[in-house]
């Protein structure tokens, strides 16, 4: 009997001992000078394992985290019950200069037995900018002349993140998240910037291969008119980008296993200098009606009356319509020369400088002249000159002279003058006063009419009659103006349309991240932030704000978590029909918090 305990003992001795594995799993094999490489140690039913132990070695910082992650795993099949338990150790390599290095001997014990990782060797390069985020600044045309209207387009370039061990490559939406709102400078496009955030919106990035390698290519177009001659000036241009440098396996909000970032790194880029110089217009033939006027143009005059007398006032129309693409040019289009010398000096024209008012692609400027004499026929021609950028030359028209007929204006005399002021001394009569004993005399005995009360007595019913219409026109006009005021503000209309757009997304919702995409959205409309900026940390934040208690924070923050993890992991398709009734009762709780509103501002930092 004590041979065969002895004998059971020494073969469940056995199968625990067989039921041990060690699994050292490294994340990547290409890394960053200054940015650690994790390796995860997996031990599973041991729980008498002792941390791992690492070699010294002159090519990494190593760092082991002292507290593993415990995790614990049952499951029961036909009253069959069978467990697991895993502790993970994770343990972070740092290079120290680039280069291939073998990874140091990392040992694991556990009671009497030991593990050893398996050699492998690790590519090292130097944590620069140009190998993942570059800039590129063009014009269309190229090398544009001084006050010619171009199209002025950024280029963020940046390489895609791929993970060769879980075969994961992120999509420009979700590399786009990972840029660094709070460490990017747009200089010369932060009113581009800044009009894509009010509008909801965000560059668009379309994957390209450019010199063999994947890019992931984002543009941003803005109007440009370069002022003076010499190298373009773009500002304070810098980009900024968290990019990733591992994956790790980890559970989403109902237990199942997804991929998120474990390891960013921080890279910029920066253009210190502009390629795009602008030309200067030539001085040769260049005409003296020039005003500064760059592209392709059309001139229009007309001038109303036409028949006047001599001195009075004719209103001088010029338009000048841009033919060239853009039209930027128009809101500084200099006026052409409208002086008493350019009209042959028959007419009076105010030294005022004209204004003009822009109409799309046509600018008119409006002048009053007055003909001086009788003997002008005609409104001379008004000329125009502009400078080509596409035949590189200098162009002037001239419009048509305009027919007039001018008349002697009427004069008065100094007789006529003072014969209305003065009149002949016997067409005056004198004025006689009779003077009455006793004062007044009534022509008319007094009766009862005119001794009646004749003041206006204002009752209720009057006062009703004259006081209500007045304030129910006020209320009309306050109730017609904040209508008007919801209609004309984006924001508002956003945020009293978030509760149902939010519902809609909910029933549409395919899977977990769509869910918390749309509660981020929901809370992005009510406090008029830009849509997909809002973070899960804002999230949460915003929602304390607005006066969720701690339970309510907790849950959609355990949520989001959830959601955050499941946007990098591959698609696994299934129902999200247990997640979406948590999503809807959150969002409900949501809806009937006091959210506080904001200016938009420019692109809320990513996720």
């Amino acid at each position: 009997m004590t041979r065969l305990v002895a004998i059971l003992a020494l073969l469940l001795t056995t199968l625990v001992a067989r039921a041990q594995t060690v699994e050292f799993r490294m994340q990547e094999r290409d890394g960053w000078v200054g940015s650690p490489m994790v390796m995860e140690v997996d031990v599973q039913n041991a729980a008498d394992a002792n941390a791992p132990e690492v070699a010294a070695t002159p090519d990494f910082d190593v760092r082991v985290d002292p507290s593993p992650r415990r995790m614990e795993w049952r499951q029961s099949i036909n009253g069959r019950s069978t467990s697991r338990s895993n502790l993970i150790w994770r343990i972070e390599f740092t290079p120290k200069r680039e280069g291939k290095f073998p990874l140091p001997e990392v040992v694991l014990r556990s009671g009497s037995r030991t593990w050893r990782n398996t050699p492998q060797e690790v590519s090292v390069t130097s944590s620069t900018s140009s190998d993942t985020l570059r800039l590129e600044v063009t014009t269309d045309p190229p090398n544009p002349w001084v006050g010619q209207s171009v199209k002025l387009s950024l280029r963020i370039l940046v390489r895609p993140f791929t993970s060769a061990q879980h075969g994961v490559t992120l999509d420009e939406s979700q590399m786009w998240r990972l840029h660094d709102d709070a460490g990017c400078s747009w200089g010369i496009l932060e009113g581009r910037i800044r009009e894509l955030a009010q509008s909801n919106r965000r560059p668009a990035g379309t994957e390209q291969v450019i010199d063999g390698k994947s890019w992931i290519v984002y543009e941003i177009e803005t109007p440009f008119t370069p002022d003076r001659a010499g190298p373009v000036t773009l500002g304070d241009l810098r980009v900024a980008w968290r990019y990733p440098t591992s994956l790790t396996v980890g559970r989403d909000f109902f237990g199942s296993p997804e991929l998120s970032l474990s390891g960013v790194r921080p890279v910029t880029a920066t253009l210190a200098e502009s390629s795009i110089v602008a030309r200067a217009l030539p001085e040769t033939g260049r005409p003296a009606s020039f005003r500064g006027a760059v592209g392709q143009f059309e001139l229009r005059v007309a001038a109303k009356p036409t028949q006047v007398a001599m001195g009075d006032p004719i209103t001088l129309s010029i338009s000048v319509i841009d033919r060239s693409r853009g039209g930027e040019e128009l809101k500084t289009l200099q006026p052409p020369p409208v002086d008493a010398d350019a009209l042959g000096n028959a007419f009076r024209v105010p030294s005022d400088p004209l204004a003009g008012t822009v109409d799309g692609a046509m600018k008119t400027f409006t002048q009053t002249i007055r003909p001086t004499t009788t003997n002008v026929t005609q409104i001379p021609p008004i000329e125009f000159s502009w400078f080509d950028p596409a035949k590189g030359e200098y162009v002037t028209t001239r419009s048509q002279p305009i027919d007039i007929r001018v008349s002697p204006s009427e004069r008065l005399t100094s007789d006529r003058i003072e014969g209305v002021a003065a009149a002949p001394a016997a067409s005056r009569q004198a004025a006689s006063l009779t003077e009455v004993d006793g004062g007044l005399v009534a022509n008319a005995a007094p009766t009862a009419e005119l001794l009646r009360d004749g003041r206006l007595t204002l009752g209720a019913g009057t006062a009703l009659t004259f006081g209500v219409p007045p304030i129910l026109a006020a209320i009309a006009l306050l109730v017609r103006r904040r209508q008007d005021r919801r209609q004309g503000d984006a924001g508002v209309l956003r945020a009293l349309r978030a509760d149902r757009a939010a519902r809609e997304a909910l029933q549409q919702a395919a899977d977990l991240p769509a869910l918390c995409a749309a509660l981020c959205e929901f809370i992005a409309a009510r406090t008029s932030r830009a849509s997909g900026t809002v973070t899960r940390a804002q999230a949460v934040h915003l929602a304390r704000q607005s006066g969720a208690d701690d339970a309510l924070c907790t849950t959609l923050d355990q949520l989001l978590a959830s959601g955050e993890r499941a946007a990098f992991a591959p698609a696994r398709g299934g129902d999200a029909s247990s997640a979406r009734t948590q999503s809807a009762a959150l969002l409900q709780a949501l809806a009937k918090l006091a959210w506080k509103r904001r200016a938009a501002d420019v692109l809320e930092d990513a996720a």
